[in-house]
């Protein structure tokens, strides 16, 4: 199984106040689902089975939300398509993928300094005032043992 890290961000509308990364990852997990534009370069990894990782970025969150698991395929999203957030003001998104195993971690228990000992952050030798720029492709791979310590930062029980 995968691991996968996904960077949710302020959505500005086409019109009207942002919406904070925290209040879009609260509206995915209700609608238990996360959304990618058209142009996401990494559709293809994300198959069934592989566990994400959320966190939370944008002007009033930087922490790790929580995890799930990819329970279907991606799906187009039409007209038919339940409606998470209103089409007229943020038409950004074509595909949905559904998800699974929804597990929500205390606010604000993992973030940036937890960032810095994955293993993507170590690998490049990121210092903390350019973390952001390893984050701007919108997702990461995660190793198990990235997911381990995020479970055991946020105070998650050790599975296997």
């Amino acid at each position: 199984m995968a691991n996968f890290l996904i960077i949710a961000s302020d959505i500005i509308p086409l019109e009207g106040e942002r919406m904070p990364a925290p209040e879009v990852y609260d509206l995915m997990m209700k609608f238990r689902c996360w959304e990618f534009p058209a142009s996401a370069p990494h559709l293809n990894l994300l198959k069934p089975g592989a566990r994400l990782v959320f966190y939370l970025g944008g002007n009033h969150a930087r922490y790790f939300a929580g995890e799930a698991t990819v329970e279907g395929d991606f799906q187009e999203i039409t007209k038919a398509s339940p409606a998470t957030f209103d089409r007229k003001l943020i038409p950004f998104f074509h595909w949905r993928l559904p998800l699974s195993r929804i597990e929500r971690y205390p606010p604000r228990t993992a973030g940036l300094d937890e960032m810095m000992d994955l293993s993507f952050a170590k690998e490049k030798e990121v210092t903390r005032p350019y973390i952001g720029l390893l984050l701007r492709v919108g997702m990461r791979k995660l190793t198990d043992a990235d997911l381990t310590y995020l479970r055991r930062c946020v105070g998650q029980p050790a599975r296997g």
